[in-house]
């Protein structure tokens, strides 16, 4: 069961059914209930809770926050697609243009890194378009000073394929969500990103045909879960596929790069060979 929330458009659950290799983890039974392992969330409806979703059951965290929605089962049917992308990403990228440096700083990335994504400011938010794998605009992820993430009403969940990549031929590098592709770019490696650690599947399997893909996991249970489902669709399509984590023990790309890894730790890590820097922290400059 897939569930998005009616105002955005977001998907705010992905839901597979319970079974023996899947127990619930509210209830502890293989049957009835829906698991969303990614984003740490079950509809269970042997177990009472604060949300009821319908005749499904009642949703529970298992390490995940509840969020706050109004529900549509059909995420594509949601909310109206987003109208004007195209002319509203210019816009968002000259808003944002004066302050970028900024968030580049706060990041830890490259401003290029950045404006290669289209990173643009709605005037509250920072924006990163999300594209379908015929690279039109679908809609926007936002990113407030806080942290916290969102996406404008009417958005569909896509890719954030930066300017300047190479499609169809040699390798591609998968990573979750906007600030890793930038960190990825940074490094000096040809990547994508996907929304979260599930969901875009398809959108990728088209994009990445004929091609050597590497699907990296963020270094949790849901990112390796959500890599391994990811790699498991793309065989067949891909010219190669193989699912790799983070190297030095790192949580994600943009953690590597803060703590002065670059492309040579990845290479490394794809051959199996250990590197002998140390990435602890920044990498001081002379």
């Amino acid at each position: 069961m897939i569930l998005s929330d009616q105002t955005t458009g977001t998907v705010v659950f992905h839901g597979k059914r319970a079974c023996r290799g899947r127990l619930c983890p509210v209830c502890g039974h293989d049957s009835w209930c829906l698991v969303d392992e990614c984003r740490g969330l079950a509809i269970c409806p042997r177990t009472e809770g604060k949300r009821k979703i319908g005749s499904a059951g009642w949703l529970h965290s298992t390490g995940g926050d509840v969020p706050a929605f109004k529900v549509s089962k059909d995420p594509e049917k949601a909310v109206p697609s987003l109208e004007g992308a195209d002319l509203m990403q210019p816009r968002f990228v000259r808003q944002g243009a004066p302050r970028l440096g900024l968030l580049a700083m706060s990041l830890g990335l490259s401003l290029e890194s950045l404006e290669r994504l289209g990173t643009g400011w709605n005037g509250s938010a920072w924006t990163f378009p999300m594209r379908n794998d015929r690279e039109e605009i679908v809609g926007f992820r936002t990113r407030f000073d806080n942290g916290s993430k969102f996406a404008i009403k009417g958005s569909r969940s896509g890719l954030f394929i930066p300017i300047g990549r190479t499609r169809g031929i040699g390798e591609v590098w998968i990573v979750e969500g906007p600030t890793d592709t930038a960190a990825m770019i940074e490094m000096g490696l040809n990547a994508i990103g996907r929304p979260s650690c599930m969901g875009s599947e398809q959108e990728i399997r088209r994009w990445t045909a004929g091609m050597d893909v590497l699907v990296v996991a963020d270094n949790d249970g849901p990112g390796v879960k959500g890599a391994q489902e990811l790699t498991r669709t793309l065989r067949g399509s891909a010219r190669s596929v193989r699912m790799l984590l983070p190297p030095m023990g790192m949580k994600d790309a943009r953690e590597v790069l803060n703590h002065g890894g670059s492309m040579k730790e990845w290479r490394e890590q794809l051959t199996g060979s250990r590197s002998r820097r140390n990435l602890n922290g920044p990498q001081a400059s002379n």
